[in-house]
């Protein structure tokens, strides 16, 4: 069946039965752009309602049950805290008790973008508990809808991408090859950031702005790039480089304590691990990097420029740090400024992907580790740049840019707009970076 909607848009629609679960598939076309928008709804009571509204009516169920105590809660969160791989025999009295109140199930998970996904992943890298929750929820009537419909499909990539957190001090020496290689899978995760524009420097009516954020000025970048999730781990740094420099040691802690010359080392032979070009092309004298030059145009790691940075911290968003108004909700920082406003917070590098992510998905943004980028320090221009690099030669004091602030640091350095600088050739204790590629 077709129609025509204001002349534009051609109304089609399926009928699916898949597995007898009455999913309907309702697919608009524009005629003009070509572009297809699908919206899927369930039957429920015999009434079509779409995956938004079936899930408002889990969370309904799930309220009632749980003011009515039908379950008590206490006894799950007891046997959810001790979820682990060492801990898996208390999984099946977890997953009996759920199966029987199926609508439970809700406190655990998230609806976002059409898909499901856990609220807390930090708990779910096993791959017994992530199994016997798809499981349940296939096997589940009051689920299955979902399931069948798709929206449980990101579930075991979310879980697989995610750096648990109770990995955060461990020694990377005494963890199984298998936890080895899912974290540094976990590590190496990418996003897409969309081409765009935005306005690069110090945000109109931000006191704390310095005199290096200014002029604002626009900056259109050109082409989408993938960026790295999160700041490089030490578990990635040893797979490439061998050693730990980190005085902070842990797996999934950012690595720490390199200079900016290591990084791009460190770029170039991951590029060539995963069969990509390297980017940069390494001058020496002896021992000694003298020269660095960067071809744009391969598809090799590399760090960001000072513009890409800022335009992926801050998201297409307006907020002073990156992912929030509030430093508490997306850094760690420096915990003696944050004990009076904020309450604790970190003042040491902590395990990565902790805090909320920014619009983009990128975490630790703002906070944690200073991170390198390619740029010579310098005074911004005023005039409107389009993938602009920074200065062709640097300053006198030979100095290269570092964002996002750190650990040890008030909340003024985490802002998207402030800048650090360093020596190249320099190393401390938090200093970290990121890395990024092209399309």
């Amino acid at each position: 069946m077709a129609s025509m909607l204001n002349g534009a848009l051609c109304f089609k629609y399926n009928t699916y039965n898949i597995l007898r679960k009455n999913l309907w598939i309702i697919q608009i076309v524009d005629t003009k752009s070509n572009a297809t928008i699908v919206q899927s709804f369930i039957q429920f009571g015999g009434v079509m309602i779409t995956i938004r509204e079936y899930w408002q009516e889990i969370e309904r169920i799930f309220i009632e049950s749980r003011d009515a105590g039908v379950l008590e809660s206490s006894f799950l969160k007891e046997l959810y805290r001790e979820l682990s791989d060492e801990n898996v025999q208390r999984l099946d009295e977890f997953m009996t008790a759920l199966k029987q109140h199926p609508e439970f199930f809700f406190d655990y998970l998230k609806l976002q973008h059409g898909s499901i996904h856990f609220k807390d992943y930090s708990m779910f890298y096993c791959e017994a508990v992530t199994e016997a929750f798809a499981t349940a929820l296939e096997e589940s009537s009051l689920w299955n809808p979902l399931f069948y419909r798709g929206a449980f499909q990101v579930l075991k990539l979310n879980v697989a991408s995610t750096i648990p957190r109770n990995l955060g001090r461990a020694q990377i020496e005494s963890l199984p090859l298998k936890m080895i290689d899912f974290c540094i899978e976990a590590s190496k995760q990418m996003v897409l950031v969309p081409a765009g524009s935005f306005t690069m420097g110090g945000m109109f009516g931000d006191e704390e702005q310095t005199r290096s954020e200014r002029p604002s000025h626009p900056v259109t970048l050109s082409r989408p790039f993938l960026i790295g999730k999160y700041p490089v781990t030490q578990i990635l740094w040893m797979e490439v480089m061998i050693d730990n420099p980190s005085h902070y040691v842990g797996a999934t802690k950012p690595v720490q304590n390199v200079s900016w010359f290591d990084c791009v080392e460190f770029c170039n032979k991951l590029s060539e691990q995963d069969g990509f070009t390297p980017a940069y092309r390494i001058e020496r004298d002896g021992e000694q990097i003298t020269e660095v030059h960067c071809d744009w145009e391969v598809d090799g790691y590399r760090l960001l420029t000072e513009a890409e940075w800022e335009y992926a911290a801050r998201a297409n968003s307006k907020y002073k740090y990156a992912g929030s108004t509030s430093p508490y909700d997306v850094a760690w920082f420096d915990r003696d400024w944050a004990a009076e406003v904020w309450g604790p917070t970190g003042d040491v590098p902590h395990p990565v992907g902790q805090k909320k992510p920014n619009d983009f998905g990128l975490y630790d943004m703002s906070g944690n580790v200073h991170e390198w980028v390619w740029d010579w320090f310098g005074k911004y221009a005023r005039e409107a740049q389009t993938d602009p690099r920074g200065p062709d030669s640097p300053n006198e004091d030979n100095y290269r840019v570092q964002r996002g602030g750190c650990a040890d640091y008030g909340p003024s350095l985490l802002r998207c707009s402030a800048r650090w600088l360093g020596k190249p050739d320099k190393r401390h204790d938090f200093g970290g970076f990121r890395i990024m590629r092209r399309t």
